[in-house]
């Protein structure tokens, strides 16, 4: 069946063998591309900002999403179908997600709210470092002191991102994201070529929430774990963290599973979306190496609505990019 995709990445990634080059790593807070510079100029008191005409008028481009498959019929390609292609399967989302940067210690938390169709979304970024991580949540490490804390809004087109640690802030015009019907096949997402040299195709995301993607769109994790359906199996169909899962349990491929130091993975898929609900991986020895914890996630009719920015810039904060010397 034909779908509304968003426009895939021309990256094609050439792999050694296998899989290998889905490293885990700790995601930079992107910066989208400018058209203009709209910010106001420093001042010693909050100030607010005057929100500018916006280019050209927003269009809302509707969406025909993707309907999931039957949970007690769906077989393996489904499943990797569901997973390799979330984004296909909602349009609104909010929640929370908890995952490690340089290390298991140090622990991100993304609060987001995105609107796929109407491209806008919101999301909170933050970082501590805490001792035991293993099935840590938002609520355990309030009041740890915050390695990174930044607020990131996309509007009717404007973009604004305020970093409280560092005191700066940028807002700008923001570029819509950009939906296509190309329909790429999974077989063609990753394959192994004749020379035994693997290669991926990843999607765009649309979310603009890409410190969410691990939950929202993770389909490197589905082309790392589940491209080889002899490596993993469906042991439950499961409520977990307020919704409906796969739990899936499995081994990854020995190239991959050496790169990031993983023997054993366990995961929580939402059976309705395909987004990762719960996630760990563990070395040999079972000691963690890689999680993924989600709060309150919620979809479409349901999602919390995207916030606004109200145009206040916090007293002292400089614009990025300028001599603060």
């Amino acid at each position: 069946m034909k779908k509304e995709l968003i426009s895939a990445c021309a990256v094609t990634l050439l792999l050694g063998g296998a899989i290998s080059a889905f490293a885990y790593h700790a995601y930079n807070m992107p910066e989208p591309e400018r058209n203009e510079d709209i910010s106001e100029p420093a001042t010693t008191e909050p100030t607010t900002t005057e929100q500018p005409t916006v280019p050209a008028e927003r269009e809302v481009i509707p969406r025909q999403l993707s309907a999931a498959p039957d949970p007690e019929t769906a077989e393996k390609a489904d499943i990797y179908h569901l997973m390799l292609n979330s984004v296909d399967y909602y349009d609104k989302a909010s929640g929370t997600v908890i995952y490690p940067s340089d290390s298991v210690n140090d622990v991100n938390i993304v609060r987001f709210q995105t609107s796929i169709s109407e491209g806008d979304a919101y999301f909170n970024y933050s970082r501590c470092y805490v001792d035991e991580p293993r099935n840590i949540t938002a609520e355990s490490i309030e009041g740890a002191v915050l390695e990174a804390n930044e607020d990131t809004y996309y509007n009717s087109g404007v973009y604004t991102d305020i970093d409280h640690a560092a005191k700066e802030y940028f807002t700008g015009f923001d570029t819509p994201s950009t939906l296509s019907d190309e329909d790429i096949p999974d077989a063609q997402r990753y394959y192994v070529d004749s020379e035994g040299v693997g290669h991926s195709t990843m999607r765009a995301d649309p979310t603009k929430v890409p410190l969410a993607s691990r939950c929202l769109f993770s389909q490197d994790f589905a082309m790392g774990y589940l491209h080889d359906f002899d490596r993993w199996e469906v042991t439950e169909i499961t409520e977990h963290s307020g919704r409906q899962c796969y739990h899936i349990k499995g081994h990854p491929d020995e190239e991959y599973g050496e790169k990031q130091g993983v023997f054993t993975v366990e995961m929580y898929l939402d059976t309705q979306t395909g987004t990762l609900v719960w996630y760990e991986a563990e070395d040999s020895f079972g000691d963690l190496k890689n999680f993924l914890y989600t709060e309150d996630l919620r979809f479409d009719d349901e999602a919390d609505p995207v916030s606004e920015f109200d145009g206040v810039i916090p007293e002292n904060y400089t614009r990025k990019g300028s001599n603060n010397d």
